[in-house]
């Protein structure tokens, strides 16, 4: 009985204790990859390269809007044949202050959008965003010079705010989906009511420091990509005729506000 007790003590004293820290490790490891897994990448990646062109331009010069206006980056109704200028001129910024509100709403509704939409879908909402953008000031303020990507935010506010318009259509009420339909309301009337004042203020000249036709051209694409994306052409049959319908109207409008530019830009 007492050699039994003591090989069982020993046996006891042995038992190896890696099984325990392999666990840990496991958990880390699962920890560490599912954070990676929920970062806004694409949001990020963009994000990084606009604070590397605000930084480029600072650093090289005191005169940061002479030198960004001259560039190859932003976007004019007269250049418009420079055809990359319709999304480039979303990569820069003049101001700092504007720079970090817009990488902040990137960031935030990126991680947002890239779980529910996908990483794809999520770029194609900003890149949508500043193309509609920059033809509305093409079309309706030819004057302007367009700088910064607050279209491609409207985009994506606009984006989330139509994935809640769903739910509440589909009957599905939530605060939150009444807090960012109120958001993207607020957005809207701000910009319509701000380009109202700049008209007046003005005696009818457009106002050239913010592109308020810019961001109503994002909030409408992204409200369009957004319900277009949520619904689906397998539904009811008037439901397929409208989401086409839909579908082809945009890339009308979008393709004849695009030769319409070009158009004006070789007179």
């Amino acid at each position: 009985m007492k050699s039994q007790s003591l090989i069982h003590f020993k046996d006891h004293q042995q038992l190896p204790l890696l099984p325990v820290y392999s666990d840990m490790s496991t958990v880390r490891e699962e920890a560490k990859a599912q954070i990676v897994s929920h970062l806004p990448w694409a949001m990020l990646t963009l994000s990084i390269a606009q604070c590397a062109l605000f930084c480029w331009y600072v650093s090289g010069s005191d005169q940061v809007l002479a030198d960004i206006t001259e560039s190859a980056w932003p976007f004019s109704a007269y250049r418009s044949i420079e055809l990359w200028r319709l999304f480039s001129y979303a990569l820069v910024h003049v101001e700092f202050n504007h720079l970090i509100c817009n990488v902040s709403v990137e960031i935030a509704l990126g991680a947002y959008l890239e779980k529910t939409f996908g990483c794809f879908h999520t770029v194609c909402v900003f890149a949508l965003g500043a193309l509609t953008g920059s033809l509305a000031v093409g079309i309706l303020n030819e004057n302007d010079i367009l700088i910064g990507a607050s279209a491609g935010v409207c985009a994506l506010i606009a984006a989330v705010a139509s994935k809640h318009f769903y739910q509440l259509f589909n009957r599905h009420f939530s605060f939150c989906s009444v807090w960012w339909i109120v958001m993207f309301l607020l957005t809207v009337i701000v910009d319509v009511s701000s380009l109202m004042q700049s008209f007046n203020s003005l005696h009818n000249e457009r106002s050239h420091f913010v592109a308020y036709f810019s961001h109503l051209g994002g909030s409408l694409a992204g409200l369009i990509y957004g319900g277009l994306h949520l619904t689906n052409t397998r539904g009811s049959q008037l439901q397929t005729v409208t989401w086409w319908s839909v579908a082809l109207g945009y890339a009308t409008l979008l393709s004849s506000a695009l030769m319409l530019i070009l158009i004006k830009s070789f007179r």
